[in-house]
């Protein structure tokens, strides 16, 4: 059971008030929580952006695939349907916040030197986990200041056409199908 005790009428008869105070008491004994606790303790699968969110929901590329963790901690890109990927939908949610961190739940993504964006411990100090949302839809690496983009993974050791998102620069794509990005509500 949850409860909220914050009122904003101004003028309440004086039965309203005694039995706004019997509520509290019962509450009070019954050690009742809040509706935050129950978002995080009970629903915690529910999805729902940061106070600190500034975009927020599935991260899909103009190429009309959206991003989701692969098993080596790299950005794969699939299916924008979590019944397809068979991911919770709190696995593909993503929020780029005001400080510039691009986080899924509790990590962030990062550029590495080698051009692939992993998920990783978030650091907020480093830059190389900072992105901008430019105007014209590109995401940009404010460590390389290159554009995330849509590429198929050079890596040989990976399964052969593995799609994923890597930082290049953004003049390899000249219509934009590859570097635009968006948040689509969950």
């Amino acid at each position: 059971m949850y409860h909220s005790t914050k009122s904003s009428a101004k003028d309440i008869s004086k039965y309203e008030e005694q039995v706004i105070q019997v509520l509290k008491s019962k509450t009070q004994a019954m050690n009742c929580q809040n509706f935050e606790w129950y978002l995080k303790n009970v629903a915690k699968g529910i999805a729902t952006p940061s106070a600190a969110a500034r975009e927020y929901g599935l991260l899909r590329c103009g190429s009309g695939r959206c991003v989701h963790i692969g098993s080596d901690n790299r950005t794969d890109l699939g299916s924008c349907k979590p019944e397809t990927l068979k991911l919770p939908l709190g696995d593909i949610i993503f929020e780029l916040t005001n400080a510039k961190l691009l986080k899924l739940k509790d990590k962030c993504l990062a550029t590495r030197s080698s051009a692939y964006v992993v998920l990783d411990i978030c650091k907020p100090e480093d830059t190389k986990q900072h992105w901008d949302l430019t105007d014209d839809n590109k995401l940009i690496n404010v460590w390389s200041n290159y554009c995330a983009m849509h590429v198929t993974d050079p890596d040989k050791r990976s399964e052969k056409g593995r799609q994923i998102m890597m930082v290049q620069e953004c003049e390899n794509d000249k219509d934009g199908k590859f570097t635009d990005w968006e948040f689509l509500a969950p």
